[in-house]
């Protein structure tokens, strides 16, 4: 965030694209952001386990890099999305980084902790299910119900393959297109929207 307040301030133009500052920085950190609305995909992805099981279960969340928009805010969407709900949420422990590895290592200790109990994973990132994917397999723990987060190339693979129950794709394609799209106005010295989220 700093080092972005600089650039502003001397006068580059600065757009945020997938993942934004924090609120506070808005103003003075960036002069646009495009993305999807993560609180949506957090939510979507509380509806997922709503809806495959109605009657509650005991689930585990491992959340995305530690203290990142993306991270907090799928978080949120989806804990109020099953709040008053029979879901459980056992466990939840966020990552220091998007790291496949770090996901396995915390899944591990999961299972470690709650062995069987586990019925469901919300990771918030399709990397992040790879890893998850892995320390289920080892444990020999199957038909886990995972929903990860991305659509990605890893996600797509996991879902075709039974794997991996859901993901909740965002299209970066779109993002990148309308990111390009805005710089290009401002820079045209155009009257742009300074927050553009899209589903």
């Amino acid at each position: 965030v700093p080092a972005l307040v600089k650039a502003k301030a001397a006068g580059v133009i600065v757009g945020m694209f997938s993942s934004d500052v924090p609120p506070e920085y808005a103003d003075t950190a960036r002069d646009f952001f495009v993305g999807v609305n993560d609180l949506m995909a957090g939510e979507a992805a509380g509806q997922a386990f709503l809806n495959e099981f109605p009657n509650g279960a005991k689930i585990v969340e491992i959340g995305g890099q530690s203290g990142h928009d993306a991270q907090i805010k799928r978080h949120d969407g989806f804990n109020n999305q099953i709040a008053g709900s029979s879901l459980e949420v056992i466990d939840y422990k966020a990552c220091q980084q998007w790291d496949t590895n770090q996901a396995m290592m915390i899944m591990e200790d999961m299972i470690v902790k709650h062995g069987d109990e586990i019925e469901g994973v919300f990771c918030h990132w399709d990397g992040g299910a790879t890893g998850i994917l892995n320390a289920l397999d080892t444990a020999g723990m199957t038909g886990v119900f995972m929903v990860g987060v991305d659509g990605n190339k890893a996600g797509f693979d996991q879902v075709r393959s039974g794997k991996q129950s859901v993901t909740i794709m965002q299209n970066f394609e779109n993002m990148a297109k309308i990111t390009m799209d805005t710089a290009r106005k401002l820079i045209d010295g155009e009257n742009i929207e300074k927050v553009v989220n899209f589903v």
